[in-house]
């Protein structure tokens, strides 16, 4: 599985400011951990969505190097807390790939046409669109 600690430091280090929507630095790092979890590719099945999506381009999960962990569902949402190998506390900002930004991560419409679809789908039937958390 790939992964990207600048991604894990950047989510690590920002918050979602709900008045306007955007990633910003957080007051308070020493509040903020980094996971990394001990796996078993036999038995603990991760999807990574960024390479299940690359065909069709999806830039958000490709983007955000992201994926599931098979069997991380409402009735064991805790299940994998049990896998945590390390917890990182951080005690200083750590510096991460500047490319990393709310908008990179977060993909806007014309930057991604599955999303485009979604959100054109959305008006057309009336749903209500969620904000990026």
């Amino acid at each position: 599985m790939e992964s990207d600690i600048d991604i894990a430091l950047f989510f690590a280090q920002n918050s979602l400011n709900k008045e306007n929507g955007i990633y910003e630095p957080i007051d308070n790092i020493e509040k903020s951990v980094i996971y990394i979890f001990l796996l078993d590719p036999i038995t603990d099945r991760f999807i990574n969505s960024a390479e299940l999506l690359q065909e069709f381009n999806v830039q958000r999960p490709i983007r955000q190097k992201c994926g599931v962990l098979a069997g991380a569902s409402y009735s064991s949402q805790n299940y994998y807390s049990r896998f945590i190998s390390l917890k990182l506390k951080l005690k200083d900002v750590i510096d991460y790939n500047a490319q990393y930004t709310s908008d990179y991560i977060f993909p806007q419409q014309n930057q991604d046409k599955v999303l485009s679809f979604l959100l054109d789908l959305s008006k057309k039937y009336k749903m209500e669109v969620a904000q990026p958390t």
